[in-house]
């Protein structure tokens, strides 16, 4: 479906979307603009099939020089990228900034209370019981990290696991535990050196904090995830199927050359055809413990 076209007030809008996005500042300079310069939809729509140089759109923020851009872009592409920025605001009403990852440092795990788990514990509660009600409601790190990212607005235990298991699929040959994978040379999250000495702050119920080392904290939530949320990505079945899907797809053809046949006869409809393809009996796979997490999922009380 084609995108729809906005007007001057919701391109403005947009804008002003755009540049929070950007931390900057916007003062609805775009509609002002166009006002004084006596642009519409229907002219604005015309400048953007004009050639770059012959466009006067960017004169709103004076030559794009004050545009905040998104990626670094030289002097002499700015005129163009600002002009892509503006079109595909145009286009696509329905934008929305992308929500970028916070910097990983210690400053990120402040914060985080007593209150903070309260708040976490009450929000799973009601919304996830069957999960809440397995024992989460002890797991003071799982708890932590759900915290952390509640208040930093990210799905950071999703992208842990996300990034593990993506590693995973890339290397099948390979069974490692949440701790093995972290401790791997080339793990750029884990060996960050803004992150190698990071103690994470865990709140305790009598109020104090206990001090635990960053990847102890980030891999024990990983484990507990596979256990009480989300069971880990299996990378082989323990059951297969005794069939073949080659033949299976024959089957379907013959039969559907069979009906198309008979459909043919004026004396065949109405007409019914069912047809049921038996395989044989499933097979047990000899190695059923790939892809459980050996982790370890202790609950921290």
């Amino acid at each position: 479906m084609a995108a729809e076209e906005q007007h001057i007030p919701d391109i403005c809008n947009s804008l002003k979307k755009y540049y929070a996005s950007q931390n900057k500042p916007y003062e609805g300079n775009f509609s002002e603009w166009c006002e004084d310069n006596g642009m519409d939809t229907d002219t604005i729509k015309e400048e953007f099939e004009m050639e770059v140089d012959e466009m006067t759109i960017t004169e709103f923020e004076e030559g794009a020089v004050d545009f905040p851009f998104y990626k670094d872009v030289g002097e002499e592409d700015k005129q163009k990228e600002m002009i892509d920025v503006i079109r595909n605001l145009y286009q696509n009403p329905a934008w929305e900034p992308a929500i970028g990852l916070p910097e990983f440092t210690k400053e990120l795990f402040e914060g985080i209370d007593q209150n903070s788990i309260e708040q976490i514990k009450k929000m799973y509660q009601a919304q996830c019981p069957a999960i809440y009600n397995q024992g989460m409601s002890g797991d003071i790190n799982l708890l932590t990290i759900l915290a952390i990212g509640k208040k930093q607005q990210f799905d950071y235990l999703q992208l842990l696991v996300n990034a593990y298991d993506r590693y995973r699929i890339q290397n099948p040959d390979e069974i490692l535990s949440p701790q093995q994978w972290a401790g791997l040379q080339d793990n750029k999250h884990f060996k960050s050196s803004q992150l190698k000495d990071v103690k994470v702050k865990i709140p305790t119920k009598d109020g104090k904090v206990k001090l635990t080392p960053y990847l102890q904290f980030a891999t024990s939530c990983m484990s507990s995830f596979s256990g009480r949320m989300c069971g880990k990505l299996l990378m082989t079945n323990a059951i297969k199927i005794d069939d073949s899907v080659e033949k299976a797809v024959k089957i379907i053809s013959i039969a559907i050359e069979f009906i198309s046949n008979e459909v043919k006869k004026e004396s065949t409809c109405p007409f019914q055809f069912d047809i049921c393809i038996a395989g044989g009996k499933p097979k047990t796979s000899e190695n059923t413990a790939l892809g459980v997490d050996d982790g370890d999922d202790d609950d921290d009380d």
